[in-house]
């Protein structure tokens, strides 16, 4: 028999699609608790299932697995939610709740009279953050443009994205240059003898990215397509992942004289790839302009999630083309 409590979730309306409902003071403080519980539960996922789709207002359909249901909830959430892999839907769902969560209650927290609450608001927000970072850490996506798996990109505003140019991918702890892997990284850090260039750079990684440009600029006498990839370096990077990886290509990036740097992200309105676009240096011109272009220095720490940094680039970009700067 369905608790009357758990009923009433089920059935009151569904929110739009691509919507968080606007959870009520009490049913969060609920929802906190029958994750938790649910977390400890024999049949976790299953569990963890239900309480998700009630919170949502989505029921299972008769025989309906928990990764069928998990995937979903997932969808309606976020329409435009990449594919993951076979199994990981209440992973990507739980992960979704989370992040919904955190965000309802750092909002119940702003207005909260009662002070005990407010710090239940406070302590669990900053919980449910952290559980969203460490599930994007297991979470494996399929990237449109990057082949197989990896861990979801970070949400931000960026343009279309370009197909062209070196293409750099950091999977679990290692950094894929062209589909070849170049640098291992042990506990988020490249290894204490890992051989640099005399700029600084992880060599392996300035020595593949000048093997691009050589290669690009020789076959683009001949194809187009090489040629406009030419000095360009394209960057599948997870959001949990800290922006030590960004910085280690960042840094190759400038040595090897590419032009632009690509940061991919995934559209926060529709789900689609988008990129963010930095330049290694700004441009020195020598002829006054009417309207000179305006560069903004942004710059990530080395142990600052992928995500954290993109946020910085969407917000300073809306003053100016970026200049990523690495210490």
């Amino acid at each position: 028999m369905i608790p009357a409590a758990l009923a009433i979730l089920i059935l009151a309306a569904a929110p739009p699609l691509g919507t968080a409902p606007t959870w009520e003071k009490n049913e969060v403080k609920s929802l906190f608790l029958r994750a938790e519980a649910a977390g400890n539960a024999p049949d976790m996922n299953a569990e963890l299932a239900r309480v998700i789709g009630a919170a949502y207002r989505l029921q299972a359909i008769q025989n309906e697995s928990p990764d069928a249901f998990a995937r979903r909830l997932t969808k309606r959430r976020e329409p435009g939610h990449p594919d993951v892999k076979q199994g990981s839907w209440v992973t990507a769902a739980t992960r979704q709740f989370y992040r919904d969560l955190a965000a309802r209650a750092d909002t119940l927290a702003r207005v909260e009279i009662d002070r005990n609450d407010r710090m239940f608001f406070e302590m669990k927000s900053s919980q449910a953050k952290a559980a969203v970072e460490e599930l994007g850490k297991i979470l494996l996506t399929k990237v449109e443009g990057a082949k197989g798996f990896m861990s979801p990109l970070p949400i931000g505003t960026g343009q279309d994205g370009n197909k062209f140019g070196c293409e750099a991918i950091v999977r679990n702890d290692k950094i894929e240059v062209n589909n070849l892997e170049r640098v291992t990284f042990i506990d988020n850090a490249p290894k204490l003898d890992a051989a640099r260039t005399g700029s600084g750079s992880l060599k392996e990684l300035a020595a593949s990215m000048k093997e691009w440009n050589l290669r690009a600029d020789m076959m683009g006498q001949i194809d187009p397509l090489m040629k406009k990839g030419s000095h360009l370096l394209r960057i599948f990077a997870p959001a949990a992942a800290p922006a030590i990886y960004l910085n280690e290509l960042l840094r190759a990036a400038k040595e090897t004289s590419m032009k632009k740097v690509f940061v991919m992200v995934t559209d926060k309105a529709d789900g689609k790839l988008k990129e963010i676009v930095l330049v290694t240096e700004a441009p020195v011109v020598k002829v006054k302009l009417k309207k000179p272009e305006i560069f903004v220095d942004v710059r990530c720490k080395d142990g600052e999630p992928i995500q954290i940094c993109v946020d910085r680039m969407v917000e300073l970009n809306t003053q100016g083309s970026l200049v990523f700067k690495v210490d």
